[in-house]
């Protein structure tokens, strides 16, 4: 598969995170929700890996101050082709019913990475759900590794450049494995990518850049500190690099039975399946659709 198969194999199982509330002037209304982060689909059950320091944001979130319900939301992206064939997209939000996170970790040898890695998951009110496989093989990566990332740097506002809704898809940012934790071995504790992490992009996936299967995911970036002299003294100003750090896929999957067996899984059974709520929720009409294409 070339770069542009993948992306769109891919883009189905990404999921953005976003408040439900925004602030704005008298009268506005926001062109946008406020995007905290990225995550994508590792089950079909409606389970979301994304970043543990993304579910602590969104666990900080107030309810809504007179339904109660959550303050955060979850976006999905349904793609497909119009009867020309041009290619369309139109958002999903399904409800989400309950988010959880890596707390403690073990290693029954010596351990390179995160004392706890940065691992969280978010179960979304739908079953059947699209998912990319977690590569566990023995050296599913090494320095070197032709990898991309789809998620969303900076959050909402690159969609919205043109004060106007300009774009509704992830980003697609391409690149390699720059080292793996703390060698090549089979199976890395970690690894960096040369690829900037932006606010916005922690939990997309790393995948293949010619097959949708996740290595990893975006966890942080390597911040450098630059002396910048003003007058007769001088500030430490930090400066993002393209140097980022990513868990491991093979961490995600050791994880995620963990979660399955926590008291924030809950039994999908009772969900709707994807194409049972997109048939109540979105509407069938493809004139509806937001064309990419037109």
């Amino acid at each position: 598969m070339d770069l542009v198969d993948v992306y769109e194999a891919v883009v189905p199982s990404v999921v953005a995170f976003m408040l439900k509330a925004a602030k704005t002037q008298s009268g506005q209304q926001p062109l946008l929700p406020t995007i905290i982060g990225t995550g994508f689909l590792v089950s079909d059950s409606g389970i979301v890996a994304t970043n543990r320091h993304v579910a602590e944001v969104m666990q900080g979130i107030p309810p809504h101050p007179t339904t109660g319900e959550n303050g955060y939301g979850a976006v999905m992206f349904d793609m497909g082709e119009d009867d020309d064939g041009a290619l369309c997209m139109r958002w999903i939000m399904p409800e989400i019913a309950s988010v959880g996170m890596l707390n403690s970790f073990s290693s029954d040898s010596q351990w390179y990475g995160e004392a706890v890695p940065d691992i969280a998951f978010v179960q979304v009110q739908v079953r059947g759900t699209p998912f990319l496989r977690l590569a566990a093989e023995n050296f599913y990566i090494r320095p070197g590794t032709h990898i991309a990332t789809a998620g969303f740097p900076m959050g909402y506002l690159p969609l919205t450049v043109m004060q106007k809704v300009n774009q509704m898809a992830p980003f697609i940012r391409r690149g390699i494995v720059s080292s793996t934790y703390p060698f090549s071995i089979p199976r890395p504790h970690g690894f960096t990518i040369d690829i900037m992490q932006q606010g916005g992009s922690s939990g997309s996936p790393v995948f293949y850049e010619d097959n949708p299967t996740a290595v990893g995911m975006m966890a942080a970036g390597m911040i450098q500190q630059v002396r910048v002299p003003i007058s007769n003294t001088a500030l430490l100003v930090p400066f993002p690099t393209n140097i980022s750090i990513a868990v491991s896929a093979h961490m995600i999957g050791l994880a995620l039975p963990t979660f399955e067996q926590s008291p924030y899984w809950v039994d999908p059974s009772g969900f709707p399946t994807l194409d049972e709520w997109k048939k109540t929720h979105v509407p069938t009409d493809h004139l509806e659709w937001t064309v990419i294409n037109p």
